[in-house]
């Protein structure tokens, strides 16, 4: 378990925690002071590529093809490390340096 920035979404009255991806798109929009990001998602059931828009300020995720909004909301709790393809233990300096950016976003952001 990492201790992350956690985003979720809302789906049928559910939180469901956003893709590594996803999170990675918001911590970077908000490290550059950006209120929108973009990710895209890959479904391995219909084997498709989802595009998703999230507005920081609105608080929503807006599929990109249908435009169907979910909320969306930030949480400071840990999360697990979700979809990672090795264990924390081996962590690399790529998620170092996402670590230091999450803590330096969840320092300093003001998006609510």
């Amino acid at each position: 378990v990492m201790s992350k920035e956690l985003w979720e979404y809302e789906e049928d009255g559910e939180w469901k925690p956003f893709t590594p991806e996803a999170i990675k798109a918001v911590a970077l929009a908000q490290l550059e002071h950006r209120t929108t990001a973009s990710s895209r998602f890959f479904n391995p059931r219909s084997k498709t590529h989802t595009n998703y828009d999230y507005d920081l300020s609105k608080m929503v995720q807006t599929n990109t093809a249908t435009k169907f909004e979910r909320k969306i909301r930030r949480s400071n709790a840990v999360a697990p490390n979700v979809g990672s393809s090795h264990s924390p233990a081996a962590a690399s300096t790529e998620d170092t340096q996402f670590q230091a950016a999450i803590n330096a976003s969840l320092a300093s952001a003001d998006v609510r």
